[in-house]
């Protein structure tokens, strides 16, 4: 978008002095918190075994990453990294076996390359819950999950707002 003009308004109810909250926490301003995280999102591995980082987000050899790939075994768990709405399950092209979860504020999560999937579109899962497993699917070179956040439909580094 290069500009933009409001051309009317019109006033259809009043707003209200209060936040109604519905479903999913909020998870307040998302802004860039640096490299060392500090955000509001979870790490979508177990605290017992993490995995590695095997590919960071942005520019590489083979082109744009628009995600982290956390390797680990086939079969780990993953876990959804925040609350919300599941609103697309099922294969993607090069993300392989896919599920997409829906935050407030414009936020998705992708935890893509997955062996299994846990969650039906529809389902609601609260930060934490199971929702796949780790696998090989998609364009992949070893087992791993690419962990993606997209604010608007853009995707930023997850490390920024991962707690």
């Amino acid at each position: 978008m290069v500009g933009s003009e409001q051309i009317a308004s019109e006033v259809i109810v009043a707003a209200v002095p209060e936040q109604i909250r519905i479903g999913v926490k909020l998870p307040g301003p998302l802004t860039s918190r640096g490299s060392n995280g500090g955000g509001t999102y979870g790490w979508p591995l177990s605290s017992d075994d993490r995995g590695e980082i095997s590919s960071r987000f942005g520019w590489r050899s083979r082109g744009w990453h628009s995600g982290v790939d956390i390797a680990n075994p086939v079969g780990s768990v993953i876990y959804a990294s925040e609350s919300g709405n599941v609103f697309f399950v099922g294969y993607e092209g090069g993300y392989g076996n896919l599920v997409k979860i829906e935050h407030a504020d414009g936020v998705v999560t992708y935890y893509a390359h997955c062996s299994e999937m846990y969650v039906s579109a529809g389902d609601y899962v609260e930060r934490g819950n199971p929702i796949a497993a780790i696998g090989m699917t998609g364009t992949t070179t070893g087992p791993h999950v690419h962990f993606e956040i997209q604010i608007n439909g853009v995707a930023v580094d997850p490390l920024d707002y991962i707690e």
